[in-house]
C-alpha cells in the first residue's frame, strides 16, 4: 500500500496494483483532482514492476 498526499493536502491510501474503480471508495475526490498525476504515478509503478528490462530484446 502507498499513502500519497498532494501539496493542497488531499491524500488517499491505494495500491497501484488496484483498478481505479476500487481505489475510488478510498478516497472519491483524488479521481478528479488528481486523475493526471495519479495516472503518471501508477504508470511508473507498473514500469518499474512489469517491464522485463534484461529479456532477450536488450
Amino acid at each position: 500500500m502507498t499513502v500519497r498526499v498532494w501539496p493542497d493536502g488531499e491524500h488517499t491510501l491505494y495500491n497501484p496494483a488496484v483498478l481505479y474503480s476500487q481505489a475510488a471508495l478510498y478516497n472519491h475526490a483524488v479521481l478528479y483532482n488528481h486523475a493526471a498525476e495519479r495516472d503518471a504515478y501508477t504508470g511508473d509503478w507498473f514500469a518499474d514492476h512489469l517491464i522485463d528490462r534484461d529479456g532477450p530484446n536488450n
